[in-house]
């Protein structure tokens, strides 16, 4: 299912999880759903009203942090990250399901093919955001908590030839917390994406891949599957074994939700493309 309309719900605004966002930042609020063009934008918490703009061109969906947002740094260290706003997004008119799949290209992943743009994003952590795929979706009701599982570059350590898959709770508008460690599992993809020697010394090289990257990821029981391939070449079988990585959840973690993209960090002015996004069984 191609994404059209699509719902949004913040899924959170500070790093870690539930770090401390700081007396600056001001109340979360929780603010009524908002019409973007063609996208139905729903945000549930965030921090002083802030979030993100969306805008849709065929199979292109860019999502894009307005200026007036507040600076935010995405750390190696999610407990020192800083004003972070996190959303997911899905199809308005999609049903709830417990297994689901996701595929997307991603043109905005971290670029560390080159020593240069890796010295730009140790000497500036605004660059450094999360796209990604959101699982099981599923927004509080009745002032109940909310659900989801996100797969998202890795950032900390500055392992980003990987993806973090990470079980996330959200209390209510007035904090994030996590139910469980807040990364139930790594998919590291080293050995196809590539990685980095001797970070931030003069010997320092990389083999990693330039963008834009393929994801997909499927939830199926307490199983999640990542997939990642690389440019125009052909998608890789789900039983590829050098293009895929399992990561186990609880059975806490097996419920019906949503399923769509998702982008954490995104600094004032930035933007992040998500192309050909698709939404389907994984049956």
């Amino acid at each position: 299912m191609l994404l059209g309309i699509v719902s949004v719900l913040v899924l959170a605004s500070c790093g870690g999880g539930g770090s401390d966002r700081g007396d600056e930042a001001g109340p979360p609020t929780s603010v009524p759903g908002r019409q973007v063009g063609l996208l139905t934008v729903k945000t549930v918490h965030s921090l002083s009203g802030q979030h993100y703009d969306y805008r849709q061109a065929g199979d292109r969906i860019t999502v894009t942090a307005p200026r007036t947002n507040a600076p935010s740094e995405l750390a190696e260290g999610y407990d020192d990250s800083k004003g972070l706003i996190g959303e997911a997004f899905w199809d308005r008119g999609q049903p709830r399901r417990t297994d689901q799949q996701v595929c997307v290209q991603l043109d905005s992943v971290v670029d560390a093919s080159s020593v240069a743009s890796i010295s730009k994003l140790l000497d500036d952590p605004s660059l450094r955001h999360l796209s990604g795929i959101a699982l099981r979706v599923k927004p509080g009701e009745d002032g109940g908590p909310g659900y989801a599982i996100t797969v998202t570059q890795r950032v900390k350590q500055v392992g980003i030839w990987g993806f973090d898959v990470s079980a996330l709770r959200i209390d209510d508008a007035a904090s994030v917390a996590v139910a469980e460690p807040s990364v139930a599992g790594v998919a590291d993809f080293g050995a196809v994406a590539g990685t980095i020697e001797g970070l931030g010394t003069p010997q320092m090289a990389t083999t990693m891949k330039p963008p834009p990257w393929n994801l997909c990821a499927r939830v199926v029981g307490t199983t999640v599957t990542v997939k990642l391939w690389f440019g125009t070449g052909s998608e890789p079988a789900w039983s590829d074994p050098e293009a895929t990585r399992k990561v186990k959840l609880s059975r806490a973690w097996v419920y019906d939700g949503y399923a769509g993209g998702y982008e954490l960090g995104l600094s004032p002015g930035q933007s992040s493309t998500f192309t050909g996004l698709m939404v389907t069984s994984p049956y």
